[in-house]
């Protein structure tokens, strides 16, 4: 997280229990022009994802009683390797953006992928994302149509740019 950004006091990281969770969150992203949330329920209902398999987790954020933000963790079903997680669905509410929100879910599924993964993999095509991405310590991936960013998994110290 950069210096100036400072995290809500109320702010709280919490499993997501299901995709009632999120209908004002998809509501927000919907008018944002977005469709991951939508995508990340409609998997959940048909059984294609919810985040049960070994080593994967979903989040959502909250502040207060509000949910702010969701994003998850499975292993990248592109990359062929075990040892390689995928960030799926990150998406934080358009007022919450650039307070330490998003870095706080990543933060949570490099640390559950610490002994699990080596690599983290995402795919973006979104600029205001890429550059948030990069700005905590994703390295953008040239030529491949499945990951456009990764980053390794170490130690949570020594996931801090």
């Amino acid at each position: 997280m950069t210096p100036d950004v400072v995290r809500p006091s109320d702010l709280t990281v919490e499993p997501l229990l299901g995709p009632e969770q999120l209908g004002s969150l998809e509501a927000d992203a919907t008018a944002d022009g977005r469709n991951m949330v939508t995508r990340l329920i409609a998997e959940w209902l048909d059984g294609k994802n919810r985040f049960t398999l070994a080593g994967e987790r979903a989040y959502v954020a909250r502040i207060g009683d509000r949910i702010c933000a969701v994003g998850g963790l499975n292993r990248d079903p592109y990359a062929r390797d075990a040892t390689i997680g995928r960030v799926r669905r990150l998406y934080v509410a358009v007022e919450d953006r650039r307070r330490g929100i998003g870095t706080a879910i990543i933060d949570r599924l490099l640390s559950d992928a610490c002994g699990t993964y080596s690599w983290l993999h995402l795919r973006t095509h979104d600029v205001g994302a890429a550059a948030f991405y990069e700005a905590i310590g994703f390295e953008p991936v040239r030529e491949n149509a499945e990951c456009t960013h990764r980053r390794v998994v170490a130690s949570i110290r020594e996931n801090r740019p």
